[in-house]
């Protein structure tokens, strides 16, 4: 394939109360410290700035005071322009202040913080509201052309365009439902014509409120590779930093191994064999255009947030499919038009909000024998409800075990969350391919 960019474009959606502001601090933290780094670093660089300019402008002077001699008297003056071309050539340059990081912005200046200095800006919002119904996607072809890695110009009053030099962006915004909802109904149609959904990877997580418990001594076990993760990219940010003193801008580039190579073809030929009108992806074309790309940038992502490798391994490839296909299924969920539901899910459903009940008024015990749900569970027909918990166990709701020779079924927290919910749909229906 073609060098791509690993930018990516996310968009969580989340109810109020989910801690989206405490993710943001904790998934950011190594930008934190990095940003504490600049400011440290820049303080002890001014004042030797300071002097080298100060050096540069005396020995401008005196070049410039040769040359009035020389023009008075009539003399030659070629070497001393050339002198002065050389020195204006080397006047201490400021120290590169990076804004990387953007919240409410216009096209503008999201297109001016994507300067040749520092090439890689991020429009990130723990909420997303003053993000996505802001400036900033006045123009979304700023944020495809970003995702792209498009060269684009940068005009500003009274100099000429300035072409920004192979820029990267990356968007992310953590959003409640209902003010996602109030951006597609100002924005959704034009989001989909210019294929800013084509190339976003979208959730809407199962609430955990009620079930976040708090461990002695920290963070828990599970956040450790977080910040083994944050390290990783503050080293990364500063090694930039090094090379962008030194006016080096060249970029990593990895390929793929050769097992991997092979891996992502064959995925591309199947993403392309499901467009087909019986395939998985005939109502989102568009998208899937765009999947085998995403798994490489996620792929190449996950390799080099292991360190500095040459190239993409087949495990990185897996790993990024397993990703991919989530965000697959919840770009299915929440923006296809809504399916036709099969009476073994609508058992299911039912099912599966009866025992929701029966967890609540057990106060949170969530296993229960399978004998007890068959003499009193809302679905009567015994063929009926075995489909129904074997639909629940496959969907990754409930699983099934046997202890001293009695079967129980333990419900999994995703059984508070169905995944086809008739409201699953509000964003997209009407901007479907069959409806544009």
């Amino acid at each position: 394939m073609d060098p791509s960019a690993t930018g990516l474009i996310l968009i969580v959606l989340a109810i109020s109360g989910e801690r989206k502001s405490s993710v943001w601090r904790m998934a950011f933290s190594a930008q934190s410290e990095f940003e504490s780094f600049l400011k440290e670093t820049n303080a002890h660089g001014i004042a030797d700035r300071e002097a080298k300019l100060l050096r540069w402008t005396i020995e401008r002077d005196e070049i410039l005071v040769a040359l009035r001699k020389a023009t008075r008297k009539k003399l030659s003056m070629d070497g001393l322009e050339a002198d002065l071309a050389k020195h204006l050539s080397e006047k201490p340059k400021c120290l590169p202040e990076p804004q990387i990081i953007l919240t409410d912005a216009t096209p503008e200046a999201i297109s001016a913080a994507s300067r040749s200095e520092w090439p890689w800006i991020a429009l990130i919002a723990g909420e997303g509201d003053e993000l996505l119904n802001g400036r900033a996607l006045q123009r979304m072809s700023v944020v495809t052309k970003g995702w792209d890695g498009d060269r684009g110009p940068v005009h500003r009053v009274g100099a000429t365009a300035k072409s920004v030099a192979d820029p990267r962006m990356t968007l992310f915004a953590m959003i409640q439902a209902d003010l996602f909802a109030k951006f597609m109904n100002r924005k959704g149609r034009e989001a989909h014509s210019l294929g800013l959904f084509a190339r976003t990877l979208i959730c809407e997580p199962f609430s955990m409120i009620g079930r976040r418990m708090t461990s002695i001594g920290g963070y828990p076990p599970s956040m450790e590779g977080l910040k083994t993760l944050n390290a990783r990219i503050l080293g990364v940010l500063k090694t930039t930093w090094a090379k962008v003193q030194v006016e080096d801008f060249g970029r990593v580039r990895l390929g793929f191994s050769e097992d991997a190579a092979r891996y992502w073809v064959s995925y591309c030929n199947w993403v392309e064999s499901e467009c087909r009108s019986s395939g998985r992806f005939f109502e989102m074309p568009e998208y899937a255009s765009k999947m085998a790309e995403q798994l490489a940038r996620l792929a190449a992502l996950f390799a080099y947030a292991g360190g500095d490798v040459s190239e993409i391994s087949l495990e990185d490839v897996t790993c990024a499919q397993e990703v991919l296909a989530y965000f697959t299924n919840e770009h299915m969920r929440l923006f296809l038009p809504p399916r036709q539901i099969s009476p073994t899910e609508t058992d299911a459903e039912t099912l599966r909000r009866w025992l929701v009940s029966k967890i609540a008024e057990g106060k949170g015990n969530v296993v229960f024998g399978k004998r007890w749900i068959q003499q009193f569970s809302k679905v009567r027909d015994a063929k009926a409800r075995n489909a129904a918990l074997q639909w629940l166990a496959r969907e990754g709701k409930v699983v099934e075990f046997t202890e001293s020779g009695t079967a129980y079924i333990e419900c999994l927290p995703s059984i508070h969350h169905y995944p086809y919910k008739k409201s699953s749909t509000r964003y997209m229906s009407q901007f479907s391919p069959f409806n544009a």
